[in-house]
């Protein structure tokens, strides 16, 4: 069994996956700073490449598996902290000592 190189993490952020002329939207199931896994109305082939459009960004990536509606991908550079905070819908991103953190969920009590 292969490990991962980077975790990866929850999300549901919407994107639009374009390949050639088609574009489809998708949703984001989990995501790593290397890659991604989506879902949507999609139809693909594997080892194909195309642009993930999300937020502001827009990233290369590869096409490394596809299976009924869902497909895995690679994206050819690693996503910056701010990319990961807006896919995880984080609100802000803060810097401590120079490196970059997402802020920890807040919990309120219930009364």
């Amino acid at each position: 069994m292969r490990l991962r190189a980077h975790q990866r993490l929850p999300a549901t952020y919407s994107a639009i996956l374009v390949v050639g002329d088609a574009r489809f939207a998708v949703r984001f199931v989990d995501v790593s700073n290397s890659g991604a896994k989506l879902a949507g109305n999609i139809i693909l082939q594997d080892q194909i490449f195309g642009a993930l459009h999300f937020g502001n960004s827009i990233v290369a990536i590869q096409v490394r598996w596809f299976q009924a509606g869902r497909c895995g991908v690679k994206f050819d550079r690693l996503l910056s902290a701010e990319e990961m905070a807006v896919i995880r819908h984080l609100r802000t991103v803060k810097k401590v000592a120079g490196k970059v953190q997402a802020p920890r969920p807040r919990f309120t009590e219930l009364r």
